[in-house]
């Protein structure tokens, strides 16, 4: 099996990138550069990942990770649910995805944390209101790309299919399929906005049963405990990346050679 040239290259180069990332954080937690109040060295992070915390009454970072983690993939799910049916309507009705616009947009630039603390009264303070403070902030964003996909399908393929009486559940699934390229980018584009909203709002409001790697971190930070903040960041960190490259690969999949700037240009 041979990969491509280009796709080792880039690999290796971002591997490269790592690395030196990784020398760089060494060299400057052994020379003090930066205090160690602030900046712990990766051996006391890499201890803090593998054995746990130090501090009796502490969950492991893993534990309060895939507390925010299961928010974070019911209130992306359900975006992705909402985002599909709501912007295939839209793309579909030109006016109604013209008069749907402004007020979408605006949704979109109001940051999710300000409407949190409302959502968390109204839910009590469950995790529902985390769950819905990440739907509230992805939605929009899942809507307008649909919509905009939907918007710019094949007309002459929707009369074809119209004109040969194509029955309507067939006419929905072609037009799922010609949609699909921009589903998995609003995902995408999505997916890491409801992790920093999950965490965020964890850090402004602790969860009930008080699992979760916002508040952890913003607990460890008042603490002075660097280890356990950095050791937060890098997995969080590491979810993120590796949610955006499988979904970057199943999106450039599923649009063929077509790059996510390119479909939100045709868009």
């Amino acid at each position: 099996m041979s990969f491509p040239t280009p796709l080792i290259r880039r690999g290796g180069l971002w591997a490269l990138g790592c690395l030196a990332a990784l020398a760089l954080w060494w060299i400057s937690a052994k020379t003090n550069l930066i205090t160690p109040l602030v900046l712990s060295s990766p051996e006391d992070v890499a201890k803090e990942l593998l054995h746990g915390p130090k501090t009796v009454g502490q969950r492991h970072v893993f534990e309060e990770v895939r507390g925010t983690m299961g928010r974070m993939l019911a209130g992306w799910a359900a975006t992705i649910g909402i985002g599909l049916v709501l912007g295939v309507l839209l793309g579909a009705m030109r006016k109604v995805e013209t008069l749907a616009q402004g007020p979408l947009e605006f949704l979109r630039a109001v940051p999710p944390v300000l409407l949190f603390p409302l959502l968390a009264v109204v839910l009590d303070y469950r995790d529902a209101a985390y769950v819905w403070t990440i739907i509230v902030g992805c939605t929009p964003i899942m809507v307008l790309v649909v919509a905009r996909g939907t918007a710019g399908g094949s007309r002459i393929r929707r009369a074809v299919l119209i004109a040969y009486k194509v029955r309507v559940w067939r006419r929905v699934l072609a037009a799922l399929l010609e949609v699909g390229p921009y589903l998995f980018l609003g995902a995408r584009l999505t997916a890491s906005t409801a992790l920093i909203i999950a965490v965020v709002s964890e850090m402004v409001i602790p969860t009930r049963d008080g699992i979760g790697i916002g508040s952890s971190v913003r607990d460890a930070g008042t603490a002075y405990d660097a280890p356990r903040v950095i050791a937060g960041i890098m997995v969080v960190g590491a979810v993120g990346v590796a949610l955006n490259l499988v979904l970057n690969g199943l999106e450039r999949v599923a649009g063929g050679t077509r790059s996510g700037a390119d479909m939100i240009r045709e868009a």
